[in-house]
């Protein structure tokens, strides 16, 4: 799951990261990868409430942060700036469970 953190709609850092997500829905799909965006007091992708996730992973109300969990439900990356796919991608292929997946297909 990528956790996108912004203080409000209008943030540079979330279009970017936005951009970056629909570059290649198909790395995503395969890759299983759910965004989950919590801008200001809303959240989309999941049901959960933003105050409540802010503090789960330490991000203040008036930052940007891009957060990378794993299907164990740890924190695998961790950025104050959007995150790229090769970035993102190489982490997660690098992951047991995501080397499992590639080896049986």
């Amino acid at each position: 799951m990528l956790l996108v953190f912004a203080p409000k709609e209008r943030n540079a850092a979330l279009s970017k990261q936005r951009k970056i997500v629909g570059s290649d829905g198909d790395g995503f799909r395969d890759r299983q990868l759910r965004i989950v965006e919590v801008v200001g007091e809303s959240v989309s992708g999941a049901r959960d409430y933003a105050p409540r996730l802010r503090q789960r992973y330490r991000i203040a109300n008036d930052e940007f942060a891009a957060v990378l969990v794993g299907k164990d439900g740890t924190v695998k990356l961790r950025a104050n700036r959007p995150i790229d796919t090769t970035q993102l991608f190489t982490t997660i292929d690098a992951m047991p469970m995501r080397q499992r997946e590639m080896a049986a297909n």
